[in-house]
């Protein structure tokens, strides 16, 4: 089993943070800090509670006298010898260190966004911007545009991933629902950017505002598609719930052929009735009934049992591909009802449908049942 994400901070994540800590305040109790980091609360902590006891803990730790400047340029300077010796791929530990800002920056606006500007070149600040937007959302917002063309990819990552409308975990930002233009403009100046991290930055951030205004993801879709395929991509996946949904105007924007193009037979539901914990097996023949060559998506959806009894619907991809003129394709596919931490099942009649091109082609019915 994967270890969580919060137990990566082990003893000796913490006890490695000793040494950049020295450097930057050789006085620091480093021994004082971790046993306050490790008290009777911490195994009830979850990863965003442990982020913020460590920065609580670490902040504790430094003279009483100092001001915000003197935290702020502390922080700075201890994320750049940190920055030194860091194992690449795990940044996102680190991110504790802007959490200060996150709590107390807001009356201090102009020094925050400078030292949030130089820590996420290291660590991401995306969270610690959320709480600058909501008090300050004109002069933020206008420094996020900045940031979308500065020269360090780090700093244009934040200026996407800031400003998301759903952003996990994040605060909820209520101007940037009023100001979506300014999300477009950010979008707009990164779409095309040279790093992938970016692009997929973009992407969520095109996804998240499909979600609250699709016509507005559809003309931005609109505007840049077909320019190169990097980008055909970067909006593939940032219109993937509008895919999903089969929106009408999004999916001849990448090519699908409409659903009458096609033909779907010979539906084969294996089993009846399954238990949790097994896998549900289903097949069936797609023909290309036109006289061209079409980009066919195919997908399925199962209808969830909810305790309430009402269903949830979940789509499934399963291929897409180019189907020549009356070419049949045999899909033979199982879905696996094992049990996961993300979903609650519940024993019960559950449905399940096959989609082509966004068009939901038949429903058929199973039972679930307990183990």
């Amino acid at each position: 089993m994967a270890t969580a994400l919060k137990d990566l901070y082990t003893q000796d994540f913490i006890e490695n943070l000793a040494s950049p800590i020295q450097r930057v305040q050789p006085d620091f109790d480093f021994q004082s800090f971790s046993e306050s980091v490790f008290d009777k609360n911490w195994k009830s902590f979850e990863l965003k509670d442990r982020m913020s006891w460590i920065s609580v803990c670490l902040h504790k730790g430094l003279p009483k006298h100092w001001d915000f400047s003197k935290h702020l340029n502390f922080l700075v300077e201890f994320t750049h010898e940190i920055a030194k010796t860091a194992p690449s791929g795990l940044n996102f530990l680190y991110m504790f260190l802007p959490v200060y800002i996150e709590k107390n920056g807001t009356k201090n606006l102009k020094e925050s966004l400078l030292a949030i500007e130089k820590i996420t070149q290291f660590t991401s600040c995306e969270f610690t911007v959320r709480p600058l937007l909501i008090a300050h959302p004109n002069l933020v917002l206008e420094s996020m545009k900045n940031w979308s063309q500065h020269p360090h990819p780090m700093v244009r990552r934040l200026a996407s991933e800031g400003c998301r409308l759903y952003l996990p975990w994040g605060k909820k930002v209520p101007i940037l629902f009023e100001e979506t233009d300014s999300i477009l403009l950010i979008l707009n100046q990164l779409i095309n950017d040279s790093h992938e991290s970016i692009r997929k930055s973009v992407s969520n951030s095109l996804n998240d505002l499909s979600k609250f205004n699709k016509n507005k993801a559809i003309l931005f879709t609109k505007t840049w598609i077909n320019k190169n395929e990097t980008i055909n991509k970067t909006l593939k996946h940032g219109c993937r719930t509008l895919l999903k949904l089969g929106d009408s105007q999004i999916m001849p924007l990448f090519g699908y052929a409409s659903a009458e193009q096609t033909k779907m037979e010979n539906f084969v539901l294996k089993e009846g009735s399954i238990k949790i914990g097994e896998k549900l097996s289903f097949s069936f023949t797609l023909k290309n009934i036109s006289e061209e060559k079409i980009l066919t998506r195919i997908e399925y959806c199962i209808y969830f049992l909810r305790k309430n009894g009402t269903y949830h619907k979940k789509v499934f991809k399963i291929s897409e591909k180019i189907t020549l003129p009356l070419q049949q394709v045999f899909v033979k596919k199982n879905h696996d009802f094992k049990i996961i931490s993300t979903r609650k099942y519940y024993g019960g009649v559950h449905s399940i449908g096959i989609i082509i091109n966004g068009s939901e082609q038949l429903k058929e019915s199973f039972i679930l049942s307990k183990q």
